[in-house]
């Protein structure tokens, strides 16, 4: 999810979160003004100490964000409610070639969305969006003989994991379907998750891929988070159950990557989670193994392999969410 809204506001001598219940300070009624980007609003406000302060759930009705308290950890969580954004321009680093990180297709990009995307962060709901990544002609990366293809493999496990978090109670939505043999343009994948965001209470896109260097030597499983979360929160925890989830089945962990575009290095580098992000979903790319080393084709070649990845990030979907709020 992003931070909350960049807005001003200006007319109180301080803005600050009371955590504690009123009975324990010696709290006063005021009647500061408090202006949201230029205009008024009044909200009831508190003097304690010297200092103003605002009710939570207050702020965010006039800020438009989320507020919801996790009984787990005993803490106040807040998330964006989701904001219009401006379609990303043609980013030539939205694919990554070698690797299986993201698909690339025609230069273009789908208008933006002609009204914000609303929808109930906190539900009680966990709905998951999954990409199996590539399809059709777009196998993604291969095997060194290039008969077997990530596209494949990616479905495969996507399917599986479907399976795992339905049985969990989970809702499970599909960015492509296994019906589906034309390649899917970066544009229509675009389009489909802002249909999915608009029409469903998405919790989370999780992208499922496999990996191949031009050295066929690597090894090891890797995860891809928004670069929001550089330096901590949702996306790192996230990676963090996953990796934990992988390491338990013997796996080398790579360091996580958060790539930013070089044309603009405060959007991420890659395209599905950059349009993501912008539109207030969680987002993150599993890359379980390397199909062109033949120790870690392995893994996913059986039936059972591909069962024990997809395991893995059912497992780990639901271990993030039994400390998050859905």
């Amino acid at each position: 999810m992003k931070a909350i809204p960049r807005t001003v506001l200006t007319g109180a001598s301080a803005l600050l979160f009371l955590t504690q219940p009123a009975w324990a300070v010696n709290a006063s009624p005021t009647t500061n003004p408090i202006f949201v980007d230029g205009e008024r609003v009044d909200l009831q406000s508190y003097t304690i100490d010297g200092y103003t302060y605002y009710k939570i759930r207050d702020l965010a009705e006039v800020l438009d964000f989320e507020v919801g308290y996790d009984d787990a950890s005993q803490s106040i969580r807040l998330w964006n409610t989701p904001q219009n954004a401006a379609p990303a321009p043609d980013d030539p680093e939205s694919s990554v070639t070698g690797t299986g990180s993201e698909e690339h297709s025609a230069p273009t990009s789908p208008d933006a969305p002609d009204a914000p995307i609303k929808r109930d962060v906190v539900d009680g709901k966990l709905v998951v969006l999954l990409d199996a990544g590539h399809g059709g002609s777009d196998g993604g990366t291969h095997n060194i003989s290039e008969t077997l293809f990530e596209r494949d493999f990616n479905m495969a496990v996507a399917q599986k994991a479907k399976a795992l978090l339905e049985a969990q109670g989970a809702q499970v939505l599909m960015l492509r379907g296994p019906e589906e043999t034309e390649r899917i343009l970066e544009s229509e994948r675009i389009a489909r998750i802002d249909r999915f965001v608009r029409e469903y209470p998405v919790d989370l896109l999780l992208s499922i891929h496999h990996n191949a260097t031009e050295t066929h030597k690597a090894t090891g499983s890797e995860i891809l988070v928004q670069i929001a979360y550089e330096h901590g929160g949702a996306g790192q925890e996230l990676a963090r159950c996953i990796e934990a989830e992988y390491r338990a089945l013997g796996r080398p962990i790579r360091p996580t990557k958060y790539q930013h575009s070089a044309e603009n290095p405060e959007r991420d580098r890659l395209y599905l989670l950059r349009e993501a992000y912008e539109r207030g979903l969680l987002a993150v790319m599993s890359e379980y193994c390397f199909l062109d080393v033949d120790s870690e084709l392995q893994l996913v070649l059986t039936d059972e392999g591909q069962a024990r990845e997809a395991e893995a990030l059912a497992a780990a979907v639901m271990q993030y969410y039994t400390n998050h709020p859905y």
